[in-house]
């Protein structure tokens, strides 16, 4: 079987974001006055059902970094999540691509300085 890397990204990430909107889902009960987390979780739920091909431009801002077991790709992509309705006003997932593009290009260049 030939694993697509694109493809299987596509999937990592969209699998993660499935999970923070759970995750701000469990949030919404704990805190019931701030409805952000009820925001963040639908918004994600839509983002995370238009994940299904990555741009061209958002694969190879992507590719050398992804790796499905690599805790820095993970902690970007989870950092892009919890961004979502807190800190950006993202509306798709073109958008979020373009936000995670940044998360994951200033996490990786500051691992690499040290």
């Amino acid at each position: 079987m030939i694993i697509d890397p694109r493809h299987e990204c596509v999937d990592f990430i969209a699998r993660s974001i499935r999970k923070t909107a759970e995750w701000r889902l469990s949030l919404a009960k704990r805190f019931p006055g701030d409805a952000r987390n009820t925001r963040a979780a639908e918004r994600l739920g839509e983002i995370a059902n238009e994940a299904t091909e990555l741009s061209d431009n958002a694969w190879e801002g992507l590719k050398p970094h992804f790796h499905w077991a690599d805790e820095r790709f993970g902690e970007a992509v989870s950092q892009a999540n919890r961004n979502v309705v807190f800190r950006h006003d993202i509306k798709d997932f073109d958008a979020y691509t373009r936000s995670l593009l940044g998360v994951v290009r200033a996490a990786f260049n500051l691992l690499s300085s040290l």
